[in-house]
């Protein structure tokens, strides 16, 4: 997605965005996926992770806890050791820590080529991102069932990862906000915006797997049961949420550029950021229809992200 929306990015940054997450998707599916977990036990090489698997999805907690310790060693690639002494009754590495602490020092040396007091404030986000991520991950599996349409969003939001997902849109590019900008609301309101469009987006794309595959619920399976309306209902509110939140983006992008006249120094880098704002947006929606087949399946109850059956061999 980085290089098809952004193709005079950074290449070092793209690499790290790229890098993150993919180990990311990888740990959310080795949790969370019942047919994984079932193809992992299923082999003789896989028995030890197998194993471990089941003792994180036993204990919820532990699960949020090797979440934040990913988020440590993002912080500090020093506290590497220490986090793998947290969970060493374990057999293997599930929370794939070894490539976190990889990715984190190549991740630091690169924020601080680049600006190393706003990479400061740029890691401090994002870090207490994951570790909210991390935190609420443990309540899909419990509290999530019984909250009312408006928590569970919210709820969502902070478990969908989009938070740290807009800010590794500044380490892709190469270049991180000024401390004003940072300080401006609606730059502010524009990531909020980006990060709602994400969660909303995955939803509908993941209502399939987080059902039916998974127990984990879903926002569209919540407006089913306590809206009392349809499948096709639902997925259309979901849908006409993520697209109010578009159009906000939107119209904040044309309000800053209205204002930025000037167009040297902080002000270019303003005007270039809320684009590439405007451009994420976009980016969710290519990720989920054609760049990833993850939500893809024969059984999908949306016609869009249904595979055809393959035709039958004839001799």
């Amino acid at each position: 997605m980085c290089t098809y929306l952004y193709p005079n990015a950074d290449d070092e940054g793209i690499f790290l965005a790229t890098g993150f997450l993919t180990v990311q998707f990888v740990n959310d599916d080795i949790f969370d996926s019942a047919a994984i977990l079932k193809a992992i036990q299923a082999t003789a090489s896989g028995q030890r992770l197998a194993r471990d698997l089941q003792k994180l999805r036993d204990t919820p907690k532990r699960l949020a806890d090797g979440i934040v310790c990913a988020a440590r060693i993002m912080q500090n690639p020093l506290a590497y050791e220490e986090c793998r002494e947290i969970i060493s009754d374990l057999n293997t590495d599930p929370f794939l820590l070894g490539a976190i602490y990889e990715l984190s020092t190549r991740m630091h040396i690169r924020g601080r080529q680049i600006n190393e007091e706003r990479f400061e404030v740029w890691l401090g986000k994002f870090c207490a991102a994951m570790s909210d991520f991390g935190k609420s991950h443990a309540l899909i599996y419990s509290e999530a069932k019984n909250m009312t349409v408006e928590e569970y969003a919210d709820h969502k939001l902070r478990n969908s990862g989009m938070i740290y997902t807009v800010l590794f849109v500044e380490m892709a590019m190469g270049t991180f906000l000024s401390g004003k900008h940072n300080a401006m609301p609606r730059i502010r309101q524009m990531q909020q915006h980006c990060e709602k469009i994400g969660s909303l987006l995955n939803e509908i794309f993941s209502y399939e797997k987080e059902t039916f595959l998974e127990d984990t619920n879903n926002l569209i399976a919540v407006l089913v049961h306590t809206q009392n309306v349809s499948l096709y209902e639902a997925a259309r509110r979901v849908g006409e949420m993520s697209q109010r939140h578009a159009q906000e983006v939107k119209r904040i992008r044309t309000e800053i550029e209205a204002e930025c006249d000037d167009v040297s120094g902080e002000n270019t880098s303003l005007g270039l950021y809320v684009v590439d704002m405007e451009l994420f947006g976009a980016g969710c929606w290519f990720w989920q229809l054609q760049g990833t087949k993850r939500y893809f399946s024969k059984t999908s109850p949306f016609a869009e992200l249904r595979l055809e059956a393959e035709a039958e061999k004839t001799y």
